[in-house]
């Protein structure tokens, strides 16, 4: 909830007076498009640790198949928000992957969780750089309302307040009537 709060409040500090809305900002709809949807991932094999990321789940955060492609997100963010200290290391860079270019909003939503449990400073600062694209794209709005809610929990207001990607995609975020 803290998050939810925290965002809504940047939006309307960083998207600036003339954009700022007296109305409350609700809360449902960025906690509804961060829920998975898909079914659970399969269990890992007997010789796998199940909370390391191994070279056959990073291989399925890439598959051409949505559904292997879904499997894979859900069985990493459950690693990252349920086992203390699970390295996320090795799927960073096929989570990046899924985030930038899939074409499955869901899909994005579940990679963004990922990358911001990995807890990373240059990939919180790649996710950052991703702002300027964000702002300008106009389909998944709930993977825009996502990214400004980590962006904000991570840097908070006064950091991004000058970060002209950050407040773009704040912008966007009210010009689109997004919430």
């Amino acid at each position: 909830m803290k998050r939810l709060l925290t965002s809504s409040l940047a939006l309307a500090v960083l998207a600036g007076p003339a954009l700022a809305q007296s109305e409350f900002v609700s809360a449902a709809p960025l906690i509804a498009s961060a829920t998975p949807t898909a079914t659970l991932a399969p269990m890992p094999s007997a010789d796998e640790d199940p909370a390391i990321i191994t070279p056959r789940l990073v291989s399925a955060l890439g598959s051409a198949s949505d559904e292997t492609r879904a499997d894979a997100l859900h069985e990493v963010v459950t690693l990252a928000y349920s086992t203390d200290g699970a390295d996320l290391r090795p799927a960073i860079p096929a989570l990046l992957g899924v985030f930038q270019t899939d074409d499955q909003e869901a899909h994005r939503l579940l990679a963004l969780r990922a990358l911001e449990a990995s807890a990373d400073d240059d990939v919180m600062a790649t996710l950052r750089r991703e702002a300027k694209t964000e702002a300008h794209r106009t389909d998944h709005p709930a993977v825009k309302r996502l990214l400004f809610a980590v962006l904000v929990d991570h840097y908070g207001t006064d950091a991004l307040r000058s970060d002209v990607s950050a407040v773009n995609l704040a912008t966007s975020l009210y010009a689109n009537g997004v919430r």
